[in-house]
């Protein structure tokens, strides 16, 4: 496979991965991001903000905004993990407000973007290492 092509291939993996985690970290808070892509060049995935101007970011770098993500989640200063706590934590205080089936299916959503998001995470590490090879 010609060297373009692959980078293609991964940089449309990780523009859907970046999608899921998003939709999965929402959960937690707030989606910062309008929109994620691919340029031209295959090689740089460019997400805009709220009022569309644009950030790049290099496909083997990409997981640097992850970091971001996972050390300080929505740049609140907050670790991923301590978003998930703080989510337990209010689920606790909702148990008596919410009935059964909908206090599950937010601690199900709760523990599923933990697992996923790392998931993800790590995928996009393995993507980096795979382009810097390329």
């Amino acid at each position: 496979m010609e060297r373009a092509e692959k980078l293609r291939m991964l940089a449309d993996e990780v523009v859907k991965l970046i999608k899921e985690f998003r939709e999965e970290a929402c959960v937690l808070g707030e989606n910062p991001l309008c929109d994620v892509f691919v340029n031209d060049s295959n090689d740089i995935v460019i997400f805009e903000n709220g009022i569309k101007e644009p950030v790049e970011y290099s496909l083997s770098e990409i997981g640097y905004i992850f970091e971001d993500d996972i050390e300080g989640f929505n740049n609140c200063g907050k670790k991923f993990k301590d978003g998930l706590d703080l989510a337990m934590r209010e689920a606790t205080l909702e148990y008596g407000r919410l009935s059964k089936e909908e206090f599950s299916n937010y601690i199900g959503r709760v523990i599923y973007a933990q697992f996923r998001c790392e998931e993800i995470y790590n995928r996009i590490l393995q993507i980096e290492l795979e382009t810097r090879e390329l």
